[in-house]
Formats: structure tokens, C-alpha cells, sequence
């Protein structure tokens, strides 16, 4: 039989194939690959009722899209299947109203297949690291602002925030947003006049604590709430045990830059190209 492609339905075992070994590439994702196979975005190509390949691109947030899945029969014909899927997955897409598609690129090959469909680099990924002292976990929050720990009642304020905080291409939308709070080990907001005004979100494993997300509202900025997040972060890791802070950025984000290089950190590790293509 030729070549089908179609969009996966629990029938066809992807469960199964994504789980076998086959050539992979995965977003940093905060929803899992399980759950993104269940969506509209998610196609699969098959011959003779197999699964050859397939690919996640979900239109979370228009007019911005991000290739979060793609996984492929260790066959020599990865090229060719991206490309397939790719170019399935286009039409849903901009009826959908995205004109943009972001995907990571950690590996050279991942860099090959984007170069050729039309992907070029945007920007990178840039990870910046911190040992944790005492001195400087020492909290300022700035009077009239408190901070306490996020709760589920937040993720609505917490997603305007995050709308009004990044551009569309590094937004959270809300199913996101709900996973990475429920996947967090520790997780706070900026409150003022009972308002929600900045937010964080960290994940923790062993003697490593990575800031995941970081946001203060536009009007509320330039009053140090960031800084008291982030202090508000190394004083619950030293009560953890955690002596090390990680966080990303993007490579030409200066501002972000800045700050956090303000409060200790350094690079650590090589860069992650961000590529784009408009469609």
C-alpha cells in the first residue's frame, strides 16, 4: 500500500511507538507526549497500517505554533518523512491562524532536516547557572507587595500575566500553564492589593533547582519583584538541600540577560538554536 497520512487515533498503537526506540526528537515540553498525541496537531504517516512516522505541531498559541513531537523508523528516510508531515500539518495550520513555526534544535541532525523546509535560526537558547549562598537568599520585597505560594485560583491571573509578560512566541497557554504548576516543586506569585503581579515557577530534582518561568507584569516592573522572586527561589532551595540554580533565556533577550546575570548566574553549556519558518 502507499503512503497514508493521517491523524492518530488510539487505535493505531503510537503509545507504543513512541516508546520504542525509534529516532526522536521532543520539545521542552511541560504536557506529556501521551497527552499531545490525543490532539487535533498530531499526525501520524503509515504504510500497511503501520506507523512509520509522526509529528505533534499543536496551534496553541496564534499566531505562533511549536513542533512539540517528532518520531521516526531508524530507517535512513527521516527526511522524507518530516517533509511528508510538515507539509500535511501546513493547511490545518493556517487555518488555525498560525503564520509562525518554532521548533528546538538540539542535535545536528534535528539542524539538517529544519535547514531544509524552509526553518531558519531566530534565536538561541541560552542556560545560565548560580551556587546558592545565604547571602543571597536574603529577601526584598518591596512594601506594598507580598509573596506567597500559587495556588490553582491563580493560573487564570497568572496566564494574563504571562500573555501581557512575553511575546506569543514564548507564551504559556492555559493547558501548559496548569501542567507546569502541578509538575512544579515550588511555585509563587507577587500579590499587591489582593492583584496578582508576578509569578514563578521552579522544578527541582536532587541538589538542582531549574527557574522554569518568571514574570512580572508590565506596570508592576522596575520595582525589584523579580529580584524578590528569584531570592524568594534560593532561600526554598537552601531549605531543600539545593545548592544550584538553573535557568534559560534566549541568547538576545539583553534585558533578561541582565538581570539574571545581575543576581550571579553564568552560562553553563552550549547553546540551543531556535528555529522559525513562516508559513
Amino acid at each position: 500500500m502507499p503512503e497514508e497520512i493521517v491523524r492518530v487515533n488510539p487505535r493505531m498503537g503510537a503509545n507504543s511507538f513512541i516508546q520504542g526506540g525509534h529516532l526522536s526528537f521532543q520539545h521542552l515540553d511541560w504536557v506529556s507526549p501521551y497527552l499531545r498525541l490525543e490532539q487535533p496537531g498530531c499526525l501520524a504517516l503509515i504504510t500497511d497500517d503501520e506507523i512509520k512516522a509522526l509529528i505533534s505541531i499543536e496551534p496553541e498559541n496564534p499566531p505562533v505554533a511549536w513542533i512539540r513531537l517528532f518520531v521516526c523508523l531508524r530507517d535512513g528516510q527521516h527526511a522524507h518523512y518530516f517533509s511528508e508531515l510538515l507539509q500535511k500539518s501546513l493547511p490545518y495550520l493556517k487555518s488555525e491562524g498560525v503564520t509562525q513555526l518554532y521548533t528546538l534544535s538540539p542535535a545536528d541532525w534535528t539542524e539538517a532536516l529544519f535547514a531544509a523546509n524552509g526553518f531558519s535560526i531566530n534565536t538561541q537558547i541560552i542556560t545560565l547557572m548560580r551556587e546558592i549562598d545565604i547571602e543571597s537568599a536574603q529577601i526584598s520585597t518591596p512594601a506594598g507587595f507580598s509573596i506567597r505560594p500559587m495556588t490553582a485560583r491563580d493560573l487564570d491571573a497568572v496566564r494574563t500575566l504571562d500573555e501581557q509578560a512575553f511575546p506569543p512566541a514564548w507564551q504559556m497557554n492555559r493547558l501548559s500553564l496548569q501542567h507546569a504548576y502541578q509538575d512544579s516543586s515550588y511555585s509563587t506569585v507577587v500579590v499587591t492589593a489582593g492583584r496578582v503581579v508576578g509569578y514563578q515557577i521552579s522544578t527541582s530534582t536532587f541538589s538542582l533547582a531549574h527557574l522554569a518561568r518568571l514574570a512580572v507584569a508590565p506596570e508592576a516592573q522596575h520595582r525589584r519583584l523579580g529580584r524578590a522572586l528569584v531570592q524568594d527561589v534560593f532561600m526554598d532551595c537552601l531549605e531543600k538541600g539545593i545548592s544550584t540554580l538553573s535557568v534559560n533565556t534566549q541568547s538576545d533577550n539583553a534585558i533578561s540577560l541582565k538581570f539574571y546575570q545581575g543576581l550571579g548566574f553564568h552560562q553553563e553549556g552550549k547553546l540551543i538554536p531556535v528555529y522559525c519558518r513562516h508559513i
